[in-house]
């Protein structure tokens, strides 16, 4: 039984070292790459934004020397929105897509997270997580690169 929860204990993961940098650190760095995972469609969301930034950057399809990396994934949450008036009592829920993303700079042989993003789509009319996500990085990366 030792000998068991020994050869387990080897192969759990260990916590990776979390380092924090700041926006100022992509100061310079000109390789992005965008992560979604399998979401094509937020993926699209983010670099569109970026190209029409016309930042002067570099959009990798991997991370392989990616200077900057945006790490973005989506989900959706239901809420409350109220009842059906017909009697019936029936409750109505709405629908709301959340993103949550982060962006890392690679400062040398480390990886910084400088900055986060937590956003959700309330309103049909309002922008999408990702894109929001997308805005918010070019923003950041204007100010720190003195963009207009």
């Amino acid at each position: 039984m030792t000998l068991l929860l020994l050869t387990l204990l080897t192969f759990l993961p260990t916590p990776q070292n979390t380092v924090y940098g700041k926006p100022e650190d992509m100061k310079g760095l000109r390789k992005v790459f965008v992560d979604t995972g399998g979401d094509l469609e937020n993926r699209e969301r983010i670099t569109k934004e970026i190209e029409q930034a016309k930042l002067d950057v570099e959009l990798l399809d991997s991370e392989e020397g990616a200077e900057i990396i945006l790490d973005f994934g989506a989900g959706r949450s239901e809420r409350l929105h109220g009842t059906i008036s017909n009697g019936s009592g029936g409750l109505i829920t709405k629908r709301y897509q959340t993103g949550k993303g982060h962006v890392y700079a690679v400062v040398g042989r480390q990886t910084r997270i400088v900055m986060s993003y937590e956003g959700e789509e309330k309103h049909v009319w309002e922008k999408k997580p990702a894109t929001n996500f997308g805005k918010a990085f070019v923003k950041a990366y204007k100010k720190v690169n003195g963009l207009k």
